[in-house]
This record gives structure tokens, C-alpha cells and sequence, in this order.
């Protein structure tokens, strides 16, 4: 389910990294390439499973 929302985000960040339009500026190409990695990087945390379940007898998170 997560992948399923991760998509969207993956998809609109790699478009707006890729993009480059040449009426605005090189700082205006530089934000859309920055808010691309940001998203992408967003999508990549969504995904990321941060749960670990926990022995008692075994301290570095592992089943």
C-alpha cells in the first residue's frame, strides 16, 4: 500500500528533475531540480519501514 502512494511522488520528482526550460532562469531550473530530489526523497522516507519489533534478549533490533 505504501508503494501504491510512493508512486505519484517518484513519478512527479523524476519529471521535475528531468525538465529544463529555457525562458527561466538558471536559478529558476536549479529550484525545479531541487523540489524533484525533495519530492523523490519524500516518496524514499514514505516507503522506508522504520517499525523493528524487539527481543528483550536480543538489544539491536532484530527478531
Amino acid at each position: 500500500m505504501r508503494l501504491l502512494i510512493a508512486i505519484p511522488f517518484i513519478l512527479i520528482g523524476s519529471i521535475l528533475t528531468a525538465t529544463t526550460i529555457e525562458d527561466i532562469s538558471y536559478l529558476g531550473n536549479l529550484t525545479i531540480r531541487i523540489l524533484g530530489f525533495g519530492i523523490i526523497a519524500v516518496a524514499a522516507m514514505y516507503v522506508r519501514d522504520k517499525k523493528r519489533q524487539t527481543n528483550p534478549f536480543n538489544k539491536n533490533g532484530f527478531k
